[in-house]
């Protein structure tokens, strides 16, 4: 019985030995080419990371070419300007005398093709500092009746895209908005916007127009999550004025 039971046992052993080894080698095998794997996925999601960064880096080479190839704009005495996308908005502003408490209204001015102090110059002169923007906003802030604080702007460069002069309208009233609301108190407060625009300009107004009553302009219900700085403003567009501006929008 002890024999064959051992003779059994040592015959089991012999049957399962190269099993075994088998699992063994082929746990082995297996290894190298999980590791081979891993490599190789790494060695891709470099590469497409090298890839992005050579991708951002000929973007920015572009926007740069393309920035050294534009025109400035007219001559623009600008009292600052606010950076956008880049670049920036310049701007001349004109106060009410009860600024801020007593800022009613914002009045966005914005020129032409050419950027600068807008129409109206003197014959031939591309800047003028009596032109019809800078005349307007001194008559508008000279009361404290009118409420109204002025934001005269420019392009820097010539011929902007209007993407980006919308934009930058916006930001500009964004900048004026957050100015006048620079006062004590928690109750709401009416302000009225008002744009002014020449020529490409006009188009502008009428494109800032509309994302102003989008966006900024407080609408029935409540749903609208104000603006930053803006939670105690009531923003709506009062006023429209275009000089020569030729323009077209979807119908919405």
């Amino acid at each position: 019985m002890d024999t064959k039971m051992g003779g059994t046992t040592d015959a089991a052993d012999a049957c399962q030995a190269p099993g075994i080894h088998e699992d063994e080698e082929v746990q082995k095998d297996e290894q190298p080419q999980d590791k081979q794997k891993q490599n190789a996925e790494q060695q891709s999601s470099e590469k497409e990371e090298e890839e992005d960064e050579e991708e951002e880096e000929e973007d920015e080479e572009e926007e740069m070419e393309e920035l050294s190839k534009l025109v400035p704009s007219y001559p623009f005495p600008a009292d600052f300007h606010l950076e956008f996308q880049g670049s920036r908005i310049d701007a001349i502003r004109h106060l009410c005398p009860l600024h801020p408490e007593g800022t009613r209204a914002i009045a966005v001015f914005l020129p032409g093709v050419h950027g600068g102090v807008g129409p109206c110059r003197g014959a031939g002169a591309n800047f003028d500092e009596n032109a019809l923007y800078a005349s307007t906003a001194q008559r508008l802030v000279s009361s404290s009746e009118f409420g109204v604080d002025c934001y005269r702007c420019s392009w820097p460069f010539m011929r902007p895209r209007m993407p980006y002069a919308v934009g930058g309208a916006c930001r500009m009233l964004h900048h004026g908005l957050l100015e006048a609301m620079k006062m004590e108190g928690t109750g709401r407060r009416p302000i009225d916007v008002v744009f002014v625009g020449h020529s490409l300009g006009g188009a502008v107004v009428i494109n800032a127009a509309k994302v102003v009553a989008q966006h900024f302009q407080a609408v029935g219900g409540g749903d609208r999550q104000p603006m930053e700085g803006l939670e105690h403003a009531d923003i709506r567009v009062a006023g429209v004025c275009t000089l020569n501006g030729a323009f077209g929008m979807e119908q919405t």
